[in-house]
């Protein structure tokens, strides 16, 4: 009877080692599931990059809308468009509140956005995106008046003419 004792508390001891080891694989599994599904979901989401870029682009596409309202210069029929895209003084009255100029330039690179002065009352603003267009395209498809231009440039086109129904 000793001796079935002492083999009984062994063998509780070698079960309980083994659920040990099984419990000890099991949490690494699913540490490796919730390590793999935050992994996934950042590759499919595109993480704290992409939300940031994605940021700057709905900047940009907000300064072109600002330019392309300055240019169009609403209230006043058929002034030709400036040469220059900084001229502030060609239409003051659609500056902001505070009489500010709207954004010439790309707030993160810095450069200029690119104005084209097709003719005296038709133009096109255009700004080099930060995503690929191609993929961001189901984001943009729907804002009006954008057109694509090579691989992540959009422009707005435009006209200062006052239209009449």
């Amino acid at each position: 009877r000793c001796h079935s004792r002492r083999y009984l508390s062994i063998l509780s001891l070698c079960r309980a080692a083994g659920r040990s080891s099984v419990n000890k694989i099991l949490l690494t599994l699913l540490l490796g599931l919730v390590g793999g599904a935050i992994t996934g979901g950042l590759f499919v989401v595109g993480g704290p990059g992409r939300a940031r870029a994605e940021r700057q682009d709905a900047v940009r596409l907000a300064d072109l809308r600002s330019l392309h309202t300055y240019l169009s210069c609403p209230g006043r029929s058929k002034r030709p468009l400036p040469v220059a895209l900084d001229d502030i003084s060609y239409c003051s009255g659609s500056l902001g509140a505070a009489g500010e100029a709207p954004n010439f330039r790309d707030r993160v690179s810095y450069e200029p956005y690119v104005y084209t002065r097709l003719d005296d009352h038709r133009f096109e603003i255009c700004a080099t995106m930060a995503l690929d267009l191609a993929k961001a395209r189901g984001r943009l498809v729907y804002e009006k008046g954008v057109v694509w231009r090579a691989q992540n440039v959009i422009c707005l086109p435009g006209d200062n003419e006052v239209h009449t129904r």
